[in-house]
C-alpha cells in the first residue's frame, strides 16, 4: 500500500473509530482518543516487531477483552502476524513470549482484527495487549510499518524489535506517539463515571477561596455537564458543585485537568486533603477511582518558584544565536526571577566536560533537569517566543521550598556560598544542594559567533534576534552572560544532604570556590574577566529534578563588604576548606564567618595554629 492510500484509509478508520460504542456492557478502548493524524514509525530494517499497550486503569479490572483491531500497512513483505495478551512482557532469545493467549492472523485491507476465541478477564494490575509481525524485505511502507497517533500516553506504546529495540520499554514519551491499537471490552460500564487521577499540592491564603487542581479521568459514555464534589481533611467543605461552561465529551480513559474552587481553612497549617467526586450529571458517581489526596499548606506568603534553565551552546553552533537571544530577552523581562546557566562547548568559554544533563546536539536546553526545551521556542517550535510561556507555566507550579543564600569573595579570591533552605511543609525523602558560579559581561573582540540566521527576516522574532538576522555569517562584538564558570558536584553535594525535612526548619550549607576554579578548559580566567559573578543555588530532589533555585550576586572583596565598623558580633562560625562546619578549629586554614547585629556577614580566611 502506498503512503497516500494508507492516509486515505487512516481517515476512514478514524471516522469509524470516533463513533465509540459505549453502553452498559461494551466499550472501545484506545490511547489515540480519536486523534486523526495517524503517522508511521519504524526502524527501516528487516526485523520482527512487537508492539503493545497496557490496560492498567484500575476501573478496568474485571472487565473482559473481546477483540483487537489496529490499522496496518498492506505489503507482501510482511509475515508472521499474531495478536496476543500477556500479564508480563517477557523475552526468550529475543522472542516475545505472551503468557495468556496468542492468535495468528493476517492483514485484511489495511487492518488487523481479531476476535478472541474466549473473552479474557483483566486482572488487578492490568494486562498488555499487542501484536507481532516480521518485516521480510524493505519497501516503501515496511520501513515504517507501525501506525501511531500523537497522543503520548505512557502505557500507549511499548515496543521491542529483535535487532534495534532489544528490550521491552515504553517509547510513548520519547517518540511522542501512542499505538493505534483499539481493544473492545465487555463489562459493567457506567453512563456517568469520573475518576480522580491526581490532585496537585497547593498553597492558599487563610480563609480565602482557592482552587484545587485535579486531573480527572472519564469512565462513562455521556458528555459531562456538571459534577458535585467534596474536599475533606480540614474544615470539610460539604457538597460543592461545578458547572462546565459547555458539556465535555471525552473518550473512555481520556483525562482532563479542572480547577475546582473551595474555601481554605483559617488556621495556618499543613493539611492532607482529599477530593472526592460524588456525582456526575446529577447521578451518584460509583467510579472506583472517585477520590485522590494532596497537600494543602495555608500560609500568608508562598515560596517563589524560580525554575532553572540550563542552556548548551558554542561559538561554532550556527543555530545557537536563538538561544543567546532567548536568554538575553528573558533576563530583560525577568531580571530577578530568571535563573539560567549557559554551558559552552567547544570554545574558549567551556569550563567543564561534565554536563548535568544529556544532550545529543546543540543548541539544547533543559528546564529543571526534567523538561527538554529550546532556549527560544520553549516546547513549541511554532510559537513566537515560547520559552517565556513555558517558563511562566513552571513558575506557576507549586514548590515546597524556599532557596536563599549569600555569597562573598575573600581577600585571596575564594568565593564562599552559603545556602539557606527551608520548607513550608514536612516531607519524607532526601534533597541535595548544588552550586554554580556564572559569569556575566564576558567580551573579547576576537570572539565570533557562527550565525545561520543571517539574512532571515527578523519579523516575528524578539528584538534581540535582529543583530543576527541583520548580521553576517559570523557575528562579533557579543557580550556573553550566564556563562558557567565553576561548579560543585552539579548532581548535589553529599555534604548538603537533607533527609525527611521538617516544616519551617532552616537548613544551612556552605561551599567554597577557589580563585583558580574559574579557569576555563582553555585557561581563560572567567572569574577575573567577568563584569559580574553570580552564584546559582540549586535544590535537587532524590530523583535529580530541580525543586527550586535562586541566583545571588557575588559580593567582590574590593566592594568593602568585609569591613566591620561599629557593629556588634552576634555569632562566629568556622568552616574547613571543603565547606564543613568546624566547632573547635585548630591546626590549619579555615573560613571564618562573622554575623553582625544588623544581619550582615563578614567572611575571611584565617590560619589557626
Amino acid at each position: 500500500m502506498s503512503i497516500s492510500k494508507f492516509l486515505s484509509f487512516s481517515l476512514l478508520f478514524v471516522q469509524t473509530f470516533i463513533c465509540l460504542k459505549v453502553n452498559a456492557s461494551e466499550v472501545d478502548f484506545s490511547y489515540t482518543y480519536g486523534n486523526r493524524n495517524f503517522e508511521q514509525i519504524g526502524t527501516a530494517k528487516d526485523e520482527t516487531y512487537d508492539i503493545a499497550i497496557r490496560l492498567s486503569d484500575s476501573s478496568l479490572a474485571g472487565a473482559k477483552i473481546k477483540s483487537f483491531s489496529v490499522p496496518f500497512v498492506n505489503s507482501d513483505n510482511i509475515s508472521n502476524i499474531s495478536v496476543w495478551v500477556s500479564k508480563e512482557l517477557v523475552l526468550e532469545n529475543k522472542i516475545n513470549k505472551p503468557d495468556i493467549i496468542s492468535v495468528e492472523t493476517v492483514c485484511d485491507d489495511g487492518n488487523i482484527s481479531v476476535t478472541f476465541p474466549q473473552m479474557i478477564e483483566i486482572p488487578d494490575g492490568g494486562v498488555y495487549v499487542g501484536y507481532t509481525f516480521s518485516v521480510d524485505k524493505k519497501d516503501d511502507v515496511t520501513t515504517k510499518p507501525v501506525i501511531v497517533a500523537g497522543a503520548p500516553v505512557e502505557d500507549g506504546l511499548y515496543m521491542h524489535t529483535n535487532r534495534t529495540y532489544l528490550k521491552w520499554k515504553s517509547y510513548a514519551s520519547s517518540m511522542g506517539y501512542s499505538s493505534a491499537i483499539t481493544v473492545t471490552l465487555e463489562g459493567d460500564f457506567q453512563a456517568n463515571a469520573l475518576g480522580v487521577v491526581s490532585v496537585k499540592d497547593l498553597t492558599a491564603d487563610p480563609g480565602q477561596m482557592t482552587n484545587i487542581r485535579a486531573t480527572l479521568i472519564n469512565h462513562g459514555s455521556d458528555p459531562i455537564s456538571n459534577i458535585s464534589y467534596e474536599v475533606s481533611g480540614m474544615n470539610d467543605s460539604g457538597k460543592l458543585n461545578y458547572e462546565f461552561p459547555e458539556p465535555v465529551s471525552l473518550y473512555f480513559g481520556q483525562t482532563m485537568t479542572v480547577d475546582l474552587p473551595f474555601v481554605a481553612p483559617d488556621v495556618l497549617d499543613e493539611y492532607l486533603i482529599s477530593l472526592k467526586i460524588t456525582e456526575v450529571n446529577g447521578v451518584d458517581n460509583h467510579d472506583v477511582m472517585n477520590s485522590a489526596s494532596g497537600t494543602l499548606v495555608v500560609l500568608n506568603e508562598k515560596p517563589i518558584h524560580k525554575p532553572l534553565m540550563e542552556e548548551y551552546t558554542g561559538f561554532w553552533c550556527g543555530y545557537c544565536p536563538r538561544g543567546f537571544a532567548g536568554l538575553e530577552r528573558m533576563n530583560t523581562l525577568h531580571p530577578d526571577e530568571f535563573v539560567a546557566i549557559s554551558y559552552h562547548s567547544g570554545d574558549v568559554l567551556q569550563a567543564t566536560n561534565s554536563f548535568p544533563s544529556r544532550v545529543d546536539g546543540l543548541p539544547a536546553a533543559v528546564m529543571d533537569r526534567v523538561h527538554n526545551v529550546d532556549a527560544y521556542f520553549g516546547d513549541d517550535t511554532s510559537s513566537y517566543f515560547g520559552i517565556n510561556t513555558f517558563w511562566q507555566s513552571l513558575c506557576d507550579e507549586f514548590t515546597p521550598a524556599v532557596v536563599n543564600g549569600l555569597t562573598q569573595e575573600t581577600e585571596d579570591g575564594t568565593i564562599i556560598v552559603t545556602s539557606d533552605i527551608s520548607f513550608i511543609r514536612s516531607a519524607e525523602g532526601s534533597y541535595k544542594v548544588a552550586y554554580a558560579i556564572i559569569a556575566n559581561g564576558l567580551y573579547d573582540e576576537s570572539w565570533g559567533q557562527t550565525n545561520y540566521y543571517s539574512g532571515v527576516d527578523a519579523t516575528g522574532y524578539v528584538p534581540e534576534m535582529e543583530k543576527f538576522c541583520n548580521g553576517n555569517n559570523v557575528v562579533f562584538g557579543l557580550v556573553y552572560d550566564d556563562v558557567f564558570a565553576a561548579g560543585s558536584n552539579l548532581m548535589g553535594e553529599e555534604s548538603s544532604l537533607i533527609e525527611n525535612v521538617v516544616r519551617n526548619t532552616v537548613y544551612n550549607n556552605e561551599f567554597c570556590f577557589g580563585k583558580d576554579d574559574g579557569m576555563s578548559l582553555s585557561d581563560y580566567d572567567l572569574f577575573a574577566n567577568a563584569k559580574d559573578l553570580y552564584a546559582v543555588i540549586i535544590l535537587l530532589d532524590e530523583n535529580g529534578g530541580v525543586v527550586n533555585s535562586n541566583k545571588v550576586p557575588v559580593q567582590r572583596y574590593d566592594s568593602g563588604v568585609n569591613e566591620i565598623q561599629n557593629e556588634e558580633v552576634v555569632n562566629t562560625d568556622y568552616y574547613d576548606m571543603n565547606g564543613r562546619r568546624i566547632f573547635n578549629p585548630a591546626g590549619g586554614m579555615f573560613i571564618k564567618v562573622t554575623t553582625m547585629g544588623n544581619g550582615s556577614r563578614s567572611i575571611s580566611k584565617i590560619i589557626i595554629p
